[in-house]
């Protein structure tokens, strides 16, 4: 929870980029904290390299859902979100097992398991960077160009009050 609520005053949802790069900080304070747990031997480091760790995962976790909530449409958000869920979650089973692989068959201590995964939050670090610095505005001119054309569109059918989002997320279940 520190992760997000330290790094929220920084972002803003008026200007996305903000939230885009404090998922890019997340990756970052991912790989600082999983390499800090496998190169530090006291306690008192291998628990704050965690604390370190947990709030770029937070931060991470967090700010990509609000960037995918405000990039796709209402009518494929949940199936995004569903995919996205699955997909996190398959990632953390797959992580724990591999771990355990190694550590079992191949007697890879704790210590260097973590300095594997602060290396493999490095790569999607840079992944992170290179899309924001070269792919990111494009997606966010498209969303940006979708919510224009929406309200257009309320406008021709006289409904300006409700956008199509949340006329479709106020639609009662029951009509009375």
């Amino acid at each position: 929870m520190l992760g997000p609520l330290i790094f929220e005053p920084f972002t803003n949802m008026g200007n996305p980029r903000t939230v885009l790069n404090a998922c890019v900080l997340g990756f970052g304070l991912q790989a600082i904290g999983s390499i800090g747990v496998g190169y530090f031997q006291p306690f008192s480091f291998t628990l704050l390299s965690t604390i370190i760790r947990a709030m770029g995962s937070s931060i991470t976790w967090i700010d990509s859902q609000v960037l995918i909530q405000t990039v796709v449409t209402s009518d494929m958000l949940g199936r995004v979100v569903a995919i996205d869920y699955g997909l996190a979650l398959a990632a953390e089973a797959l992580s724990a097992v591999v771990a355990a692989f190694l550590q079992d068959r191949y007697n890879v201590s704790p210590r260097e398991v973590s300095m594997m995964m602060g290396g493999e939050a490095i790569v999607f670090l840079v992944l992170w960077i290179c899309y924001r610095i070269f792919k990111s505005d494009a997606i966010f001119i498209e969303a940006k160009g979708e919510q224009s054309e929406s309200s257009t569109d309320e406008e021709a059918t006289g409904d300006p009050i409700h956008d199509k989002r949340a006329a479709s997320e106020q639609t009662p279940l029951i009509k009375l």
